[in-house]
């Protein structure tokens, strides 16, 4: 699985679909990507949802800050293969 594929298709489908999305590198911000605090929880939940796993409960905005990051936080809950 892709996962940085997946999150795009994610954030496209379900949180912000505008096609400059696809520029993104990732270490843009995902502020630039329009996503608030409020847009983050739905982001989380989908993840949660997509990758079946259950993030912390004391994850913050501040920890997710970028697609590298995102990806790095999913990688710490799924088994290596």
């Amino acid at each position: 699985m892709n996962i940085e594929k997946t999150i795009r298709k994610i954030i496209k489908e379900n949180i912000n679909n505008d096609p400059k999305l696809d520029t993104l590198t990732l270490d843009d911000k995902i502020a630039e990507w329009g996503i608030n605090s409020f847009l983050y929880i739905k982001l989380i939940v989908y993840i949660e949802q997509e990758f079946d796993i259950d993030m912390n409960d004391d994850l913050s905005f501040a920890d997710i800050v970028s697609l590298r990051s995102i990806i790095n936080k999913i990688n710490e809950y799924i088994p290596a293969e």
